[in-house]
């Protein structure tokens, strides 16, 4: 937990500021947080409230150095097939049988197209992951989303 803190917060604020102390006009930063920035996860409460942060501070950052011509956006991947999760808790399979993930050339295309175009804070990567986060957040009640997320958590088995 205190590693997962140092590394999605105060390890992120030291090199972003670093890098912008640094940085020229034209010059750009990519935080990569998650698309569950946007959502409580039970079962995974520190990691979804430390990409909250990466989330909200980076596009803070995006509005701090706009008029330096610095862009800075935060990355919102979903499940992205990677081992992350064997990694991350342990999972035994690779990927994502049921279908929801998208691979990594997927994520790093759009953060690319995003980075040229230069005109989002945050971008969330897959056509299915910014389609959900949108009605999701949208429509149901906090109080839902949280019961709906912490239902299917493997951090809650």
């Amino acid at each position: 937990t205190n590693n997962l803190i140092q590394l999605n917060i105060n390890t992120l604020v030291q090199l972003s500021h670093v890098f912008i102390k640094n940085a020229s006009s034209g010059d750009a930063l990519i935080n990569v947080s998650s698309v569950l920035s946007l959502l409580p996860y039970p079962g995974g409460a520190v990691y979804s409230g430390t990409k909250a942060f990466v989330t909200n501070f980076t596009e803070a950052l995006w509005y701090e150095c706009k008029n330096k011509n610095i862009y800075v956006m935060a990355l919102l991947p979903g499940l992205t097939d990677t081992n992350f999760h064997q990694v991350a808790i342990g999972e035994t399979k690779k990927g994502d049988p049921g279908g929801h993930s998208y691979p990594p050339e997927v994520v790093v295309q759009e953060a690319i197209t995003s980075l040229k175009a230069r005109s989002k804070p945050s971008v969330i990567s897959g056509p299915r992951y910014r389609f959900l986060a949108a009605i999701i957040t949208k429509l149901l009640s906090r109080k839902r989303i949280i019961e709906t997320m912490g239902k299917d958590s493997p951090g809650m088995k």
